[in-house]
């Protein structure tokens, strides 16, 4: 009786090594890029698998490890203030790499600019200066319409080349590759003062 336990729990335990064996250790790394094909590195990325178990990828190199398993799947969460959250789920067979594209969070931002007359005044040239200069976010369009008030459309070329130039600084700075969104209207209620609206859509550093 005594030899057949031992022979039992022998028979047990090389199942038990060669299953353990039989799991090989892996690992994934992950490259991640912006719509822009610009290289990020994203500080808040976390992995969950399917048998309970949490991880909190490094920012050293990106990589994961794990043991390959029957049916074995994670999922990677990446969140933060600069991006929107994304999440992917992994299943057998596991790529060694893969390269994940993550979009800036975009925002719109809306403001004006009252003029005396059709040409800018140094005051208003830096309130310009500032607001295209801002390290916090960058352009990536811009559209702005010009109530001219008393004046004729052909006095603001000026000041159009103005913004535009503010504008495209403020655009290559950003390394964008997409093509650049520049628009202008006119429109006349008879105002007293000129009013330029900007509307621009930006991306938060």
């Amino acid at each position: 009786m005594k030899k057949s336990l031992i022979v039992l729990l022998e028979f047990f335990i090389l199942i038990l090594g060669g299953y353990t064996q039989s799991e090989s250790k892996q690992k994934i790394c992950f490259h991640f890029i912006d719509q822009y094909d610009s290289i990020i590195k994203p500080d808040e990325i976390e992995i969950r698998d399917n048998e309970g178990g949490f991880f909190q990828l490094s920012t050293d190199d990106y990589c994961f490890e794990y043991f390959i398993t029957p049916n074995y799947a994670f999922e990677i969460k990446i969140s933060g203030v600069k991006y929107y959250d994304y999440k992917k789920t992994y299943r057998i067979p596991i790529p060694e790499t893969d390269t994940i594209v993550l979009s800036n969070i975009a925002t719109m931002i809306n403001f004006f600019i009252k003029s005396d007359t059709s040409i800018f005044t140094d005051d208003e040239v830096k309130i310009l200066q500032d607001f295209f200069s801002n390290k916090k976010y960058h352009f990536t369009s811009l559209s702005l319409e010009i109530n001219i008030g008393k004046y004729n459309i052909s006095e603001f070329q000026n000041s159009i080349m103005l913004i535009y130039d503010l504008y495209l600084n403020n655009y290559l700075h950003g390394n964008f590759c997409n093509l650049i969104n520049f628009s202008v209207s006119f429109k006349n209620d008879n105002l007293d003062n000129v009013l330029y609206l900007f509307d621009g859509e930006v991306y938060k550093r």
